[in-house]
């Protein structure tokens, strides 16, 4: 898909050319090779832009962060995700926002800034809508939470957040819930 992309001419600029190179910088990531992912995922933060549009530009920036974030450059990672979260509260997309929260508290914990990472996490519950936001969504900031507290050595604080995960997922529906549910148990 990406070879054929590159192939086609780079006009018009539309919000399907963003998505579509989202779409083949998402591949990647899933697939186990974000340094092949940070291309596209730059190129559709480039069509967003042009396109003004900050729904698009706050996915785009998610992601890029996402890409960062793997291959180990904290500090863009930080960078794209810091831009993401005016994007989508621009855009109006409070769905977003908690995800973009969570991403740039894990970017903060793979640096090792875990006391950085908690607020977050924490502001990523806060802005989360309960009724409208999945359980699994709910339940990642307070795994996070017991995850860098763990390290902070401040059990206390992770067993409370890990219990609050527990509850949100009583009985986990697919394979994502039972992963982040055993996880938390651990």
């Amino acid at each position: 898909a990406w070879d054929a992309f590159l192939a086609l001419p780079e006009e018009p600029t539309t919000e399907a050319r963003a998505m579509c190179l989202l779409g083949i910088a998402r591949n990647r990531y899933l697939r186990g090779l974000p340094f092949d992912g940070i291309e596209p995922a730059n190129q559709a933060v480039a069509v967003a832009e042009r396109l003004k549009n900050d729904l698009v530009l706050a996915k785009c920036l998610k992601m890029l962060g996402g890409m960062y974030m793997e291959t180990g450059n904290f500090p863009a990672a930080m960078t794209a995700l810091t831009r993401a979260l005016p994007a989508a509260r621009n855009a109006g997309d409070s769905d977003q926002e908690p995800g973009i929260f969570n991403n740039l508290g894990l970017a903060h914990q793979y640096a090792g800034q875990f006391s950085m990472a908690i607020p977050c996490f924490e502001r990523a519950i806060e802005v989360s809508d309960p009724a409208a936001t999945p359980r699994l969504t709910q339940a990642l900031p307070l795994l996070n939470i017991a995850v860098a507290s763990l390290y902070l050595r401040d059990f206390s604080r992770g067993l409370s957040a890990a219990e609050r995960a527990i509850e949100l997922l009583p009985e986990p529906s697919d394979d994502s819930e039972r992963m982040t549910r055993a996880t938390i148990e651990f």
